[in-house]
Formats: C-alpha cells, structure tokens, sequence
C-alpha cells in the first residue's frame, strides 16, 4: 500500500512538471506557480525518497496528496521558504523498498530561496552534503539530535542566524530541564563561528543582548573576540553607549555545577557599526531632501529622510524610506564564482554596507552660499556647506555623488536644484551608471574585462503624507500605511498627459474618519492636542483652524532613459517595470536570494512577464494599485480602506540593459512635491472646520488664482488644468494632482532646454546677499546686508518677518483678512542701493525670524516658466537662502542662549572688516576641544588653515595675514565638535 502510494505520487509529480513545462512553453498566464522553478520539486521529489514513505503536506498546494504527515512545508510565489522535517525519518534510498545510510539527498541546495530548515530528530548519519552551502537564503538551520560527524562550510550564507546540532553527540536526559537550551556544543566545527548571529548599532546606542537559557546550576561569562568581559556573569549583557572599541564578537560561556567538563557556548554575535554613509541637503528652494551618499535612504539610518515641503513647516517630510537595487543576470565575481543573479541593494531596510562604495559626495553652487547671523551666531537650518562653486553649473546648486557598487556597476549622480520660484519644488537628477569594473572603495579596477548582462536599475519609495499629516490623523501613515499611489503615461489606459509618472498622496483612513467624525482625507488640523508624545511641538500653538495638512502629493516623472548602453537617444518606453511592493514583506529585508530580488522584487510579484517563455504578459502593473483601491476612481469619495499596517510602495525598473565594459546608461528623473498652497490649505479647511455636520459634502468656493472670480466649472478627476474653485473638501485635496503635474511639465521642459543639464536653462533670479546680519537692540532689531556681485540686477530689496516661531504663516493677517496671503509679513520694500533695515515695530519680549529678497526685473511672459515667467514678473531671490531659524528679539538675546549661555562656542566678526594687510579672528570655547580654524576663498577653495589640534577652553585670537591675498570675499570656517561656525572677510587694496 505504501509502495503503491509512493508511486503515485511520483507519478504526479513528473505528469506535474510536464504540465507546467508545456505551460510555460505556451506562454499560459494561468499556468500553475511552479513555472520555471521546477528545482524545487526534484528537490523536494528527492527529499520525499529519501524519506520512509512520508507524504505531501496539503499547505504545499501544487505538490499534494491525500496524506499531511510530512508537516511544514510552506511555499511563497512557487518557491519553497520553509521546511520543518523533524523525525520524519531520513533514509536515503539505494533500491525502492531499501533503506540507505541516513543521509540527505545533495539535492537540497537546489532549495535557493529556502529560509528555514529543521531537521532535528532524524537519522541523519556523517556529513550533510556540501550544497547545503547553496542555500544563499537560509537563515535558521535545526540540527537537533542526529548522527552527525561534519558540516559544510557555511560561512558565505550571510544571512544565517542560527545554527543548532545539539544533542548530536550527548544526551541531556538527566540534566536540568533548561540547561543547554539554544546553545551549540562547544566542540562544534570552526566554521560554524562564521555563522554567527549579528547585531548592529551606531556611536552612542545601547546594545542588548540576552540568551533566555535557564537553570538554577548554571554559571555565566561573558567573553569578547575571545577575553572574558569583566562582571559580565548573567545570560544578558548590555553594552551601554558604544563605542568603537565595543565592536566585535560576543559569545556566552555556559558552565553547570552538576555536570564535569560539560561547556556550552552561545552561537557567536557580532556586534558591529553599520556603515554610515553621508548624507548632503539640497535646501535652496521650497523642496528639501538629503541625499545619501549611498544613493537611497534606509528606514534605519539615523540620517534625516528628506522630501520636506514646504520646508519652512514643521514635520514637513514626505518620505519614509527609498531602496535603490541594481541587479544583473550571470555575473561572476573576482573569485570567477558565477552567481545566477546578483542584486546591490540599498533600502528600503538594508544599509547597503559591503554593497556600494561611495568615492564622491559633495555640494557645489554656482554662487557662494549666503551667511546668516543672528546675533553674531549662525541663523540655525540645515548644514549644507559648499564644498565647491562652479559659475558654470547648469543649476544653481548640485549634490555631485560618485558611488562604486559590488558588481562593479559605478553610479555617478547628480542632483541639481534651482532658487527660481517656478521650480523650485522639484529636484533634477541625472544618474550615469557605467560598467567599470570597479567592484569596492579604492581604484583598482578588479573586473576590468567584465560584461554585465540583463542589468535593471531599480527604485522603491515608501512615501507617506507629510510627517505632520500623518501625525495628526493617522499615526500608522508614518509608516506609509493608506499612501495610495498611481501611475500615468505607462500604456495602460488613456491620459490627459503625455508623460510617465508615478505619483502618491495620503489616502483615506476609515478607521481615523470614524474617530474624528469627518473624512481624513487631507487630515485637516482641528485641534492642537495631539496625543502622540513623540512629538509635542507637531503644532503650533494656535495653528488648529482647520488647515489641510495633507493636501500634497509627491511623485517622479522619467526624462530620460538611453535605449541601450551603445544607444543614447532616448526609450519612451522606459521604465519598463512600474509596479509596487508591501512595506512589511521579506524582500524590504536582507536575507532573501538574490533570484528573488530580481525576480520577484526588481520585476515584481506582480509581474508574470517574470516567466520565462511568456509573449503575452504585461510588463507594467495593471490595473494601477489605485484602481484596484477604489476601482470606481472616485478618490474623493473614497469607500475602502487599506488595511496592511505597513501600506505599500511604487517601485521602478529601468532596463534590461547588457553593457560591454566602459559602457554607460543615462537615466534622468525629476522628484518633487505639489499641492494645495499654505494660503487655500489653511483658508479651505477653515471654512470646512465650520461647515458643521454636513461639512464633507459641503462645496467650499475658493479662489485659488486671485483673479477675483470663482470658477464654478463642475469637478472633473479625469481631466487635468480644469481649474474649478467650487468643490468639496475632498475634491479639492485631489486637486493638488493639477499641482503635481504642473510641476512634472516644467521638469519636463526645464531638462529639454538644457540640453542634457549642459546649460543653465531657465530665466536666472537676483542673487541673495552674500551675508545677512540679524542684530537685536535696546528698541528695534537691525537688518544688514552684503549684495552679491554678478547675476541679474537688482531693482528692490524685501524684507519679511513672522513672530513666535518659525513656521509661524499667519503673521499676514490671513486669518483676519481673507484678501491677504497666508505667509510672512512683509515689513519693507527698499531701494536697491539700500543694504540696511531698522525695524522699529518690533514689540519687547517677543521672539522674531526674517527673511530678505531681492527683486529683480520684469521677464518675458512665458507661461513655462522657462524663457520668462507666467505674466512676465518679476523673480526673486530664494527665501530659504536667507530665512534665519533662530530667534531675535529686542533684548539681543536668543533662544539658543538663553538655554544656554554656558556652553556657547562662540566665533566674534572679523576685525578690521574690510581688511588690507591682515585680521584678527577671535574665538571662545566653553570646554577644552579640537577645532580647526581655516579661511576659504568664493570657490569653496581652502586657503589658509590657522588653527588645527586641541585647544583649551576659554578665549583664543589668531592674526590673519591678508597682504598676500587677492581681493575679494572669503569665508572664515570654525570648526568644533557641536558644529561649524563662519564669519565674511572681504579683503580690498
């Protein structure tokens, strides 16, 4: 009956294989899921012979059979994940009925995507196969009680955590219940050391690591890289505020008084610090984001994440995390080992650490960057130090990165910003991505011959509503939970565009909608208490009047993609993959196979052109994640909620592309940020905050262009540019679409004009000062300035300011008067000789922040905004260059020194400024520290370092000999341990 069984079932098996052979051939989309996997089954077809007479597991649904013995056997995407063979007998099988030696078939390591192996409790006898080795998946391996003499070398499985033989050789019947519970054998093989479980941390954390074994006999110690740690006898250590001398490896030594000369070991866990890769704000516009020199943001990295808009708002960031994979087909390593895929991965959850090699990562500008004081200190914001200036640039600053990666791809990007109002909440980014051979951080190139075949350019991002909408609302969309995203231009259905994008905003929460009693859509700001104490200050103090603080949407528009690496015009058929993957499933982790990166990531699960042999599958996700939320597209009116905590992210891939050596791919993109002005959020959501009960189908009449008419025109989602000012709340969120796409054509047309970022391509504004003084006194606050030289002319100066605090957007007088603006006050306009302002209205005991402008001429109407501006005005000089984010008040006191005043670094005005032949610099330390002092002239070129080593605390002056300087500004830099301080010189004849 068994033997009659077991023949059967083989029999299916084959006529199974044979079924899905023929239906990949034919290009079935409906074939079964073991398409093009068919190792898995003659591995498992051999497990199942080398077992005595087990059956299938029905949960293994495309292998099955009546019998559900062999228990365990999980599968994901027709590949086998999991196996859970406890006593089940192992025998491999020399005849049909014979019993073998207890040995497992090598067959196993064709199981590439196999995570978890149990086998405990078998009769495995000797040596378990070398292709164990293979298992490039496998995280947890169960050993328990067998009969086995050696193991394969398991040190290149990366991803393996745990190792367990116990019981192989001893038994511990007549110990403690606990003792030796999860613990490998001391004498256990040397290899398995490399198998070690590992634990990463940053400078300052704490590390905790705990073994749950038990046992009232049982003594402990604590050992590091081999040296007993001192008074570190219990199961736990915690290593307190590391250091970088606390990295290594950690093993517990586990002695027990009833038993002699038994000596456990814990499995072996290494601490290290993961790599820390740096990361340069583009902070010029409205738009911020950091730029990791990794080339994408990992949800770990304690680096800022970016995508804030507007900036000048608190919690303004729109992104959670961003993964960026490479992967190609057929590589060979320096070792000449062949790897069916290899996939580099930064993101969304890996550090990308032993995969990219960053070789360059600075910020240049086309003119040096504007010095904010605020009472003789830096005016605060985000560092961004100009490491160059090139007058040349194409933009008006750029993060230039050159990152060398693991398959000896190089990625050479560049990410270029412009000050000019029109497009200034968008970043440009080029990426050249050359076949260099250059597989790690020096310059030896160590596959100089090599030939990349089928190479994908991947990307993923885990968006969410902006930081405070999330907050607000909904505190499960800080991980990205209820984002909805959508795709226009992929060939899928018709668009009133004629561009590829992929965009997202912060969907409907029915859960949140439920407890607040209106929709979430747009999370309007209702109330000032918000019960999440991870941020007290989400907002301001009076700012509860209904704004929409969810009323933007963010997304990337492709530019550019070359054909071929031999062929540089461009593809519009790219990116040819456009789909989306849940935050929370395994492959935003490392530990996968790098097949399923690349197969099931960087092509997608839902992608069935995956399979080999299909000539009618689809390459483009359909329909679009959105359709299938709210498959009646009314998104305004939305009927449905997501409910996976973790949401889910676009993700695109650019490619197939095979690249000779030396050759190279362009890839070209613009990311950015839209919606809903500061203005209509805060006036819209304030007339729907007291539209009562019935508030979300009330129309709320808006005019949003100022023309002093509103457009009563009926919503139409399917259209684009409509412009209808008569809506519902919901509607009008969903309007900030139009925003977004405005945006993507002006990306559009910006790159067409600059002929591959070749040229600078837009109307130019004013420059900012080079300097601006913010001085409080005994009864006004003062105002100087340093015009810049070159660059448009100027034909006035503005000066702005707000009270209380920085994001403060009501100082205008909106909420009084519905005729004006939502923003700063504007305070002054100054003729252009003017370099200095008095402010005499500004009331004691009150905190203020500035800005200044400057105003240039009228331009040429040009609706694009690119040879001119829409109604030919005048441009202004950026207000982020200038925006102090520091306090001032009328007592010359700020914030920051009132916190305080003993620990201030503090770096005094140049004197005498202008200087001739030479300049004192004086600077005071709180505390004995190592600083360097150095000058730099406009290009960002040092040329003089005055101080560098230890100095003690108290005040320290050093002479700067100018005389043999040229004219001109230059830039006094101290550096300290909290910061970077800087003091204007300009030296003159």
């Amino acid at each position: 009956m068994q033997l009659n069984m077991r023949t059967t079932l083989e029999r299916k098996i084959r006529q199974l294989l044979l079924a899905t052979a023929t239906a990949s051939a034919c290009g079935l989309v409906g074939a079964p899921p073991l398409v093009a996997q068919n190792t898995d089954s003659l591995a498992l077809v051999a497990l199942y012979n080398a077992t005595s007479g087990q059956g299938w597991t029905n949960s293994a649904g495309w292998l099955s059979s009546p019998l559900d013995s062999w228990h365990g056997v999980t599968q994901d995407s027709g590949r086998v994940t999991a196996l859970a063979l406890h006593s089940n007998g192992l025998r491999r099988a020399r005849e049909p009925h014979e019993a073998g030696d207890g040995t497992l078939p090598p067959e196993i390591g064709n199981l590439v995507a196999l995570r978890s192996l149990d086998l405990s409790g078998n009769e495995i006898r000797g040596a378990l196969p070398a292709t164990v080795a293979n298992l490039e998946a496998l995280q947890s391996l169960q050993l328990q009680n067998n009969l086995l003499t050696d193991l394969p070398d398991l040190s290149a499985l990366a991803g393996l955590v745990s190792v367990d033989v116990r019981l192989n050789f001893l038994t511990f019947e007549d110990l403690e219940p606990n003792v030796g519970k999860h613990f490998t054998l001391a004498y256990a093989p040397q290899h398995l050391v490399e198998a070690r479980r590992t634990v990463t941390g940053f400078l300052g954390e704490k590390v905790s690591l705990h073994v749950p074994v038990g046992g009232a006999n049982n003594q402990y110690q604590w050992y590091k890289d081999g040296t007993a740690v001192p008074f570190a006898n219990s199961d736990s250590l915690v290593i307190a505020q590391m250091a970088m001398s606390d990295a290594g490896t950690y093993q517990l030594h586990v002695t027990n008084t009833l038993v002699t000369d038994l000596v456990l070991l814990s499995t072996p866990t290494t601490v290290r610090f993961d790599q820390r890769f740096a990361s340069l704000w583009l902070d010029i516009g409205a738009y911020h984001h950091a730029y990791a020199a990794s080339g994408a943001h990992h949800e770990s990295s304690p680096d800022p994440a970016g995508m804030q808009y507007p900036a000048i708002l608190r919690y303004s960031g729109h992104l959670r995390a961003k993964a960026w994979w490479v992967g190609a087909k057929n590589w060979s390593n320096s070792a000449g080992v062949v790897h069916p895929y290899y996939v580099v991965r930064v993101g969304p959850r890996a550090s990308g650490a032993g995969m990219v090699f960053p070789e360059q990562h600075r910020l240049v500008g086309r003119f040096p960057d504007t010095e904010v004081l605020v009472d003789g200190q830096p005016a605060g914001g985000k560092e961004a130090v100009l490491d160059a200036v090139d007058p040349a640039l194409p933009a008006d600053r750029m993060v230039h990165t050159i990152t060398h990666t693991a398959l000896g791809l190089t990625a050479e990007r560049r990410a270029y910003a412009y000050t000019n109002e029109f497009h200034d909440n968008y970043h440009l980014i080029t990426y050249d991505y050359c076949n260099t051979g250059n597989i790690d951080g020096d310059a030896a190139l160590e596959l100089p011959g090599q030939s990349l075949e089928a190479v994908w350019f991947f990307r993923a991002h885990r968006y969410r509503g902006s930081e405070q909408a999330a907050r607000v609302s909904s505190h499960d969309q800080i991980w990205g939970r209820y984002t909805v995203h959508d795709v226009v231009g992929d060939g899928n259905a018709s668009y009133p565009v004629d561009f590829t994008a992929q965009y997202a905003w912060y969907g409907f929460d029915i859960l949140s909608t439920h407890r607040l009693g209106y929709s979430n859509l747009g999370s309007p700001l209702f109330t000032d208490q918000i019960e999440d104490p991870s941020a007290s200050d989400l907002v301001a103090p009076g700012d509860s009047v209904g704004r929409l603080t969810g009323a933007t949407m963010m997304g990337r528009v492709t530019l550019h993609a070359d054909a071929a690496s031999n062929d540089p015009s461009y593809d519009r058929s790219q990116p040819r993959v456009m789909a989306w993957i849940d935050n929370d499933e395994p492959l935003t982790n490392d530990g996968a196979a790098h097949e399923e990166y690349y197969e099931d990531g960087i092509l997608s699960r839902e992608n069935p052109a995956r399979n080999p042999g299909c000539t009618s599958c689809f390459l483009r996700a359909w329909p679009h994640f959105a359709d299938r939320r709210q498959p009646d597209g009314r998104f305004w009116d939305p009927d449905g909620m997501d409910l996976f905590a973790g949401g889910f992210s676009p993700t695109t891939a650019y490619g197939p592309y095979d690249m000779q050596p030396g050759e190279c791919v362009r890839i070209a993109v613009a990311e950015g940020i839209a919606g809903l002005s500061f203005d209509a959020a805060t006036k819209i959501g304030r007339l729907y905050k007291r539209s009562g009960p019935q508030r979300d189908a009330v129309a709320i009449a808006f005019d949003a262009n100022g023309d002093g008419v509103v457009n009563s025109e009926a919503f139409d989602y399917t259209q684009v540019f409509v412009g209808t000012e008569m809506q519902t709340k919901n509607q009008w969120v969903m309007s900030a679409r139009d925003s977004l796409f405005l945006t993507f054509y002006r990306a559009r047309d910006l790159y067409a004009a600059s002929q591959g970022m070749s040229t600078y391509p837009i109307v130019e504004p004013p420059r900012a000062p080079l300097q601006l003084d913010i001085r409080g006194e005994t009864d006004q606050v003062t105002l100087s300035w340093v015009p810049a030289s070159g660059g448009p002319s100027v034909s006035a100066w503005e000066v702005y300011r707000t009270k209380g605090w920085v994001d403060n957007l009501f100082a205008s007088g909106c909420l009084d008067d519905d005729t004006r603006r939502c923003g700063y006050e504007h305070i002054a306009t100054l003729p252009a000789i003017r370099s200095m302002f008095h402010d005499t209205t500004a009331a004691p005991h009150t905190d203020y922040f500035y800005y200044v402008q400057a105003v240039g001429t009228p331009q040429p109407a040009d609706d694009t905004a690119i040879a001119g501006t829409p109604g030919g005005r005048p441009l202004r000089s950026g207000r982020y260059l200038t925006q102090s984010w520091i306090p001032v008040s009328l007592t010359g006191t700020t914030a920051a020194h009132r916190e305080s005043p003993a620990t201030a670094v503090t770096l005094a005005p140049v004197a005498p400024n202008p200087a001739r032949d030479q300049a004192s610099i004086r600077f005071s330390l709180h505390e004995a520290s190592k600083v360097t002092l150095a000058v730099y002239d406009a290009l960002g070129r040092r040329v003089a370092m005055l101080v560098s080593g230890r100095r003690e605390a108290g005040s320290h002056e050093v002479t700067f000999g100018a005389g043999r300087y040229v004219p001109g500004l230059y830039v006094v830099v101290l550096t300290h341990r909290k910061g970077i301080l800087r003091r204007s010189l300009v030296l003159v004849r």
